[in-house]
């Protein structure tokens, strides 16, 4: 954030600062006083299971300048010059201050949106951006109601590009979130299962995603994927101009595969070649989309390449490694029907002729559809090659009936309802040249069942 006086930050939140000095200026703003800065301004937000009024004192210890409160605290010893500025409630008055924030910015801001790939495609976009531009983007995925506007709080003068990661779980949620970043480009990436639950039907959640794009203004940018027919479809939802991308002759850039290995994936962009240091043809395309947006903006194919070269994604988004004579696919982030397939798909891809395993986690957010999905992903394991699923969650039997009714022997597949027994099932069949998939939905916690097998994996020894 700019560093701002409190009664510029008062005005811009729709607050009135009720003490501290008008003058005084706040360099950041934070929602969690285990992060909080010296000079920051503490957003006392209430939640479920936690209300921020109850660590204003913590964030006076450590070195706060003022407080955004619904209330200020009676009983608190407040030192001099610490501002709070009230307002009816706090969460409201955080989406203000970024909404009217982001019109004193000169950045160029990039809005990303999709059932799939949010996270990864914006670290492509920052990625290629930064190698020309100084450049903001979302920390981790704090894509929603709270992090889109801490995002655009943390964008300050010296930024030229912002890449701004939106999320959503159910209808209506991303209007507001454009209506605070007013993107100059939008990106959708793709329109899949993911949060089918809060949703008619799959039209619905592209009818949300669009969202992103109808937003523009004519001067902006709209980039899609085409592997959709319901992203390709929301082309005329928006006055701005449309590039695709995408495998497709009618896309304005097209892109092919070339080689896949474990931890790199070689591809072809508009007819030049692109490496990314990350396994998946589904990576790739997520790619595509940022070198779509820096050769839109004048970028050479060789910058564009040499940007994705060097990318890193966070922990837990097909990491690989080495797993005793075969590999181990750590996917735990998350999970839908969609990266599920994805991720089946990655795997059989990898050298060498062990077998391919699957230990799934169920898929949240499916609401009526979750059986019918869970069944699919099990036999669409079973076609992809899969010859050993264990499955934990609720829907564990969903998953294992459908891949037995694809032909996979029942003494082959397993329905669990604990981590450590999965795994010790797991590992009782074990052959040494597996090829491992980890994955399933963030609240099935599957990393558990990661960091058993790297410890069976050094403290054991199976030939």
């Amino acid at each position: 954030m700019k560093s701002l006086p409190l009664g510029t930050i008062s005005s811009l939140a729709g607050g009135k600062l009720v003490s501290g000095q008008e003058e005084r200026h706040a360099l950041r703003v934070s929602t969690d006083t285990r992060s909080l800065q010296p000079g920051d301004l503490f957003i006392a937000l209430r939640g479920e299971n936690f209300d921020g009024h109850n660590f204003i004192e913590q964030a006076i210890q450590k070195g706060a300048v003022g407080a955004l409160v619904e209330q200020v605290p009676s009983s608190l010893a407040v030192p001099a010059g610490f501002g709070f500025i009230e307002v009816d409630d706090v969460l409201a008055g955080l989406q203000r201050l970024a909404k009217n924030y982001r019109e004193t910015l000169k950045a160029k801001i990039v809005a990303i949106t999709g059932s799939n790939g949010k996270t990864s495609t914006k670290e492509f976009v920052a990625a290629v951006l930064s190698s020309r531009f100084k450049t903001h983007r979302t920390t981790g995925n704090l894509n929603n109601h709270i992090g889109v506007p801490l995002t655009v709080l943390g964008i300050d003068d010296s930024h030229e590009y912002a890449v701004v990661e939106m999320g959503m779980n159910h209808p209506g949620e991303l209007e507001p979130l454009t209506a605070i970043a007013r993107p100059d480009f939008g990106i959708i990436t793709n329109v899949g299962w993911a949060h089918i639950e809060a949703f008619d039907n799959r039209e619905g959640i592209a009818r949300e995603k669009a969202r992103v794009i109808e937003c523009l203004p004519r001067n902006g940018l709209a980039i899609l994927g085409d592997d959709s027919q319901l992203t390709f479809a929301l082309r005329s939802l928006t006055k701005a101009r449309v590039v695709v991308v995408g495998t497709h002759e009618g896309c304005q850039y097209r892109i092919e595969p070339k080689e896949f290995l474990p931890e790199t994936t070689r591809f072809l962009f508009a007819g030049h070649e692109m490496s990314l240091p990350l396994a998946g043809w589904h990576m790739a395309k997520n790619a595509s989309l940022a070198a779509a947006l820096g050769a839109e903006l004048g970028f050479p194919p060789e910058q564009i390449a040499s940007a994705l070269a060097a990318v890193h994604l966070p922990g837990k988004r097909l990491a690989v490694k080495k797993f005793r004579k075969g590999y181990l696919l750590d996917d735990t982030y998350n999970a839908s029907p969609d990266s599920m397939l994805a991720a089946f798909q990655t795997l059989v891809k990898f050298p060498g002729k062990g077998r391919n395993v699957a230990l799934l986690g169920s898929m949240g957010e499916l609401g009526r559809h979750a059986a019918q999905l869970h069944r699919e992903i099990g036999a669409a394991a079973v076609r992809e090659g899969f010859g050993l699923l264990l499955a934990y969650g609720p829907n564990a039997a969903d998953i294992i009936e459908g891949a037995n009714g694809e032909g996979l022997d029942k003494t082959q597949s397993g329905i669990f309802t604990d981590h450590a027994a999965l795994t010790a099932s797991y590992w009782q069949q074990a052959r040494a040249d597996d090829r491992i998939l980890v994955k399933g939905s963030r609240s099935q916690k599957m990393e558990c069942v990661v960091q058993e097998l790297e410890r069976l994996e050094t403290t054991c020894c199976i030939s």
